[in-house]
């Protein structure tokens, strides 16, 4: 009977140690979900200001080269993606852009060589007046129209340099249509947005150096008199020592 009873009272806390052991499993995988979502948690947040911050920097360099070449930020962040399509880059399209710019600078003022070389391109003196932005588009029209390139890339490389020949591609395929298809993918910032972003960064990188300045005030306010302390300290322990050591002071 005691074997039995035995028996009994093992398979009772057999049956209590499984149950306790199926709870602590489940508190066990509830805990790893937590933890699962708070490291998920954590990473989607180092993402976000990953994202945030390079759309600080993006913003930065638009606003940037948007001042130097005289043309929006829609239009540049528009080309960049038309370019990128095609294996250009934006710095291809800020060269082109530059040198364009240049070329209709002198047209304005009526120089010859360039007013001749606007026309040999197809565009007239009426679009070199509305600006680079409308010159610039004007200067992709024949690639898209699908005139012999061969009778092109001479003037095209006069007129906007010789990286100019890398936007071809993108030309060809129809600069007007890639901006549309930019706008349509929400891939373009407005100019309110930019110039927000901008004017972030610049405060942030004020602020920096505010702190830098306090920090390096705080230092040597507090810094300085310790160090000399801690000369004088120093001095005294070696002048000790080295009075000790003397043998003229032996005694």
């Amino acid at each position: 009977m005691a074997i039995f009873s035995l028996l009994a009272k093992l398979g009772l806390d057999g049956t209590a140690f499984e149950t306790g052991l199926k709870r602590s499993q489940s508190m066990a995988k509830g805990i790893g979900r937590e933890i699962s979502g708070s490291l998920a948690g954590m990473f989607a947040v180092d993402k976000i200001a990953e994202f945030g911050m390079r759309a600080i920097e993006t913003a930065g360099k638009l606003n940037d080269l948007s001042t130097r070449l005289g043309v929006s930020v829609e239009f540049l962040q528009e080309m960049q993606y038309a370019a990128e399509q095609s294996g250009a880059s934006l710095e291809d399209v800020a060269g082109a852009v530059e040198k364009i710019s240049i070329a209709r600078m002198k047209a304005l003022s009526g120089d010859k060589a360039s007013i001749d070389l606007f026309d040999r391109m197809g565009i007239s003196m009426e679009t070199v007046k509305k600006g680079s932005e409308a010159i610039f588009l004007a200067t992709g029209k024949p690639f898209f129209e699908g005139v012999d390139p061969q009778k092109l890339i001479g003037p095209l490389r006069e007129l906007a340099g010789k990286g100019a020949g890398a936007l071809i591609p993108a030309m060809a395929e129809g600069l007007d249509a890639a901006a549309e298809k930019a706008r349509n993918l929400g891939l373009v910032m407005s100019n309110e947005v930019v110039a927000s972003l901008d004017e972030f960064n610049d405060r942030v990188d004020t602020m920096k150096k505010g702190l830098e300045v306090g920090i390096g005030t705080m230092i040597a306010d507090f810094g300085s008199p310790l160090l000399r302390q801690l000369d004088a300290l120093g001095a005294g322990i070696q002048g000790f020592f080295g009075a000790m050591f003397d043998p003229g002071r032996a005694g």
